[in-house]
């Protein structure tokens, strides 16, 4: 078993990745679709969408101003997810699995070093 937490986000600790992930989907169940990420869940999202430099590097020099629920259209159904809002009114989904990877990748790093 690991010694202490193995990822951090936001000040919250997890002992595991899979922590983590129940996290998010804690965080999505807790409002319906079309809600508003508020407090402490919005500063959670705010740090996976810092780690999804591939999707900010899609929209260069906008501005995030909150985070949403909102449905994607899947390949076979409908999900819900995360969204970041910018100052101009577009938005576009993100995925928290690929933050949560790139968050554990960087705390392998972190200890290898």
């Amino acid at each position: 078993m690991a010694k202490g937490p193995q990822l951090t986000i936001a000040g919250r600790m997890f002992p595991w990745k899979a922590a983590a992930l129940r996290e998010c989907t804690r965080i999505l169940n807790d409002g319906p679709a079309g809600t508003i990420v508020e407090g402490a869940d919005s500063e959670f999202v705010e740090v996976l969408w810092l780690n999804r430099p591939d999707k900010q590097a899609e929209f260069p020099g906008k501005k995030v101003v909150r985070f949403e629920r909102r449905y994607r259209a899947g390949k076979e159904k409908w999900t819900i997810c995360f969204w970041a809002v910018f100052e101009d009114g577009t938005a576009t989904d993100f995925s928290y699995k690929k933050a949560i990877e790139n968050i554990e990748a960087s705390h392998r790093l972190a200890v290898a070093t």
